[in-house]
């Protein structure tokens, strides 16, 4: 596919081992492919040091975390070494962070990871970082906490978003930007792909969540797939690939302080009709 203006991706796991091997075939085929920009979510502290030297090296934005299938396993003395390592760190977002209901499976578990993602919130708060949120059938408790605790005033983003369109209103209400990932390539991801058109232009972000995520048939994924994530996306809304490539790569490109030196949004790609 010929990509008719950069995209980016907006949520990757390039420090992830599985591309230790290839990484610079991986990044390259990227830029071939127009991914110009990509998150990395360092969300393993063991990797946190090595997450930010590879984005140094790779041009990539780097936030960083506890994810919460760790999260759920956490005691009180290793919880608290990790907020402090993380409030001392200089970064330009938090994540990933949320809750997992299939990875916290007993009541202590599921406190476990309530307690870390509310504390690692309020480090996003008190630093107005973005937020890179995670739910897995649990985005209403995710959402719940957000408006009983308060969200970042850099906002954040709901990724790999699966949901409702009512809950992906919501997410939007309360400052959200909602991503969408390669999920939505299934025929069976119903509510996630009638999300898609309920989501502002102006909060709609694409990614690619590698490697776990993946095209139908690929058994890694990679940020040159996001293209696809972003046609599938462009065609849900009935609307030109190149604007939905353009503001989303815009959106990330805001939602994370990222310079973009490119000509304005609304001058390189016409607005659609409706």
């Amino acid at each position: 596919m010929i990509v008719p203006t950069p995209a980016f991706d907006a949520h990757t796991h390039l420090d992830h081992p599985d591309f230790a091997g290839d990484l610079d075939a991986v990044v390259a085929r990227a830029r071939a492919a127009g991914v110009d920009g990509f998150v990395v979510a360092a969300a393993d502290p063991e990797r946190w040091s090595e997450g930010q030297a590879l984005g140094a090296r790779i041009g990539a934005t780097v936030v960083l975390g506890v994810h919460p299938w760790d999260a759920g396993s956490l005691g009180d003395q290793e919880g608290l070494r990790l907020l402090a390592a993380l409030r001392a760190l200089p970064m330009v977002g938090v994540g990933e962070i949320g809750l997992d209901a299939l990875r916290a499976r007993d009541d202590a578990s599921r406190a476990r990871q309530r307690r870390w993602y509310r504390d690692q919130l309020a480090i996003a708060r008190e630093r107005a970082l973005p937020v890179v949120l995670h739910g897995v059938r649990a985005w209403p408790e995710v959402l719940d906490v957000i408006a009983r605790d308060g969200p970042s005033a850099a906002g954040g983003m709901a990724h790999a978003w699966t949901g409702a369109p009512d809950l992906a209103r919501r997410a939007v209400a309360l400052g959200l930007h909602v991503s969408f990932g390669p999920a939505i390539l299934r025929d069976r991801a119903l509510r996630g792909r009638a999300s898609v058109s309920v989501v502002p232009i102006d909060r709609l972000l694409v990614e690619t969540d590698c490697p776990s995520m993946a095209p139908v048939g690929v058994t890694r994924g990679e940020p040159a797939h996001v293209i696809e994530v972003a046609a599938q996306v462009a065609s849900l809304r009935g609307e030109p690939l190149a604007y939905v490539l353009e503001r989303t790569r815009h959106n990330a490109r805001a939602l994370f302080g990222i310079a973009d030196q490119t000509v304005a949004i609304d001058s390189r790609v016409d607005q659609p009709s409706r």
